[in-house]
């Protein structure tokens, strides 16, 4: 069954015909709460725009990205996290574009320094996504013991960091799960006000499992119409398994709302697809 949109809402409720996806698994564990979520529009809907609702458009996408900060915020002050792993169940659903636009959207709120690390170190993105190099990046700090200071790059939105994933290596997993990474992590979190980590598909690698021991919460990106329940099953049990907790999911790809829109910058990628 794939998962399909709801409109007018910022909770991920519908999985299939009117039947409250998170309802049945509070059926299962009554202890799961509902986490929350939001909906963002798709790509497509902005891309090309073809008339003067061009701004309305844009302002649309922006309300849905503020309004998914909203609501991870909420999350994240509720239960006292600061280090978020960002993931999917299955490629091509829109993560690493979603998880660059929340963590612009994080830190374009007063005095809030976002850190937004690639762990995605098998098929890393988000330095193409920002136009930034990948090399030097996280894996060189942790194999190389480069400096700190060289693998942080600054974007062009301020107080927003990146650590792009840098050298391919041949065990991704063991490294992100290694005493070295958490240390590290832990070292930063001084310096920050939220450190975003964006990780491989769930149902690919184990790499976001490998996350676990460092994150305070996860937040799954969902893709409208592409998504399968039983795959978003799959996903939740293994991050279950590992003990994590669940912030929200984001309903990424959704239909664009743009009756009550006006203009606002937002931040996109060719290269964010993934």
């Amino acid at each position: 069954m794939i998962i399909s949109p709801l409109p007018h809402s910022v909770c991920l409720y519908k999985a299939e015909d009117s039947t409250a996806y998170w309802s049945k698994r509070r059926e299962k564990s009554p202890a799961d709460p509902s986490p929350q979520a939001a909906q963002l529009p798709s790509r497509k809907s902005v891309a090309r725009p073809r008339s003067g609702i061009d701004e309305d458009r844009k302002f649309a996408v922006t309300e849905a990205y503020r309004k998914a900060r909203t609501n991870l915020t909420f999350s994240i002050l509720k239960e006292g996290c600061k280090r978020i792993v960002f993931t999917s169940a299955n490629a091509a659903e829109g993560k690493t574009t979603t998880t660059a636009n929340v963590a612009i959207s994080l830190a374009q709120q007063v005095g809030v320094k976002v850190l937004l690390i690639d762990c995605d170190l098998r098929k890393p993105k988000l330095n193409r996504f920002f136009g930034l190099k990948n090399v030097p990046g996280l894996t060189n700090y942790l194999v190389q013991n480069l400096p700190r200071e060289e693998i942080i790059q600054s974007t062009r939105i301020p107080n927003l960091q990146i650590i792009s994933a840098g050298t391919i290596i041949p065990n991704p997993s063991e490294i992100l799960a290694s005493p070295e990474m958490l240390k590290f992590v832990t070292a930063l979190e001084e310096h920050y006000d939220f450190i975003i980590l964006d990780s491989p598909p769930i149902n690919a690698v184990i790499d976001a499992v490998s996350l676990s021991s460092l994150a305070d919460g996860y937040v799954l990106v969902v893709r409208s119409g592409v998504t399968q329940t039983n795959d978003l099953d799959r996903a939740i049990l293994a991050l279950e398994k590992a003990q994590t907790k669940i912030l929200g999911m984001i309903l990424n790809n959704a239909p664009l709302d743009t009756k009550k829109s006006h203009y606002y910058n937002y931040y996109s990628s060719d290269e964010g697809h993934q």
